[in-house]
């Protein structure tokens, strides 16, 4: 079996430094800050700020790379643990985050060591997006295991068959990890 990390709120907490940027470069276009959602992306700018332009609001995301801080992101370590255990092999990490982002964060916890390889896509259509990544690294679908936190993409790729570990932020037990991914 293989192990398919999420990294963004699975395997590292990303959301405190990722919406802290965000509210930093919002501040520094003269925007308030957004608060009251679990984590801002560039469409939650585009809703809420719907008069800026796709250059206004691409300036605010080059801005928002620039003030991200590594420093306030934390391993998500019972996860980790889980991995560990898997061996380096059978474990590799699947984001949409910026790959320059992901790297950092990855270099800051020092993860490289426990994953195989890291595998970029913008997951906006996650079952076929699943099909490219089986195909990248020679597996099946049904060899797989995803660990993912967010609520569409889990039942979309539940809904395709896959296996998925459905991880919220919150703090896992390894038992209750191995006890998610036997359950039929």
């Amino acid at each position: 079996m293989k192990h398919i990390f999420d990294l963004d709120n699975t395997l590292v907490y990303t959301n405190q430094a990722n919406n802290d940027a965000y509210n930093s470069a919002l501040r520094q276009a003269g925007l308030k800050p957004i608060r009251g959602v679990d984590r801002i992306t560039r469409e939650t700018v585009r809703r809420v700020y719907r008069h800026l332009t796709g250059e206004q609001i691409q300036k605010i995301i080059t801005n928002k790379r620039t003030l991200y801080c590594v420093q306030k992101t934390y391993v998500n370590h019972r996860l980790l643990r889980y991995a560990r255990k898997q061996g380096v092999e059978n474990c590799f990490v699947w984001t949409s985050a910026d790959c320059g982002r992901a790297f950092s964060v990855m270099e800051h916890h020092g993860l490289h060591r426990y994953f195989s390889d890291i595998y970029f896509s913008e997951k906006r259509n996650i079952v076929q997006e699943l099909e490219d990544l089986t195909r990248h690294f020679c597996l099946e679908p049904q060899d797989v295991v995803i660990y993912e936190d967010t609520d569409t993409y889990i039942e979309e790729l539940r809904q395709g068959g896959v296996e998925v570990v459905d991880v919220k932020l919150r703090r896992w037990r390894v038992e209750e990890i191995g006890a998610a991914i036997e359950q039929p």
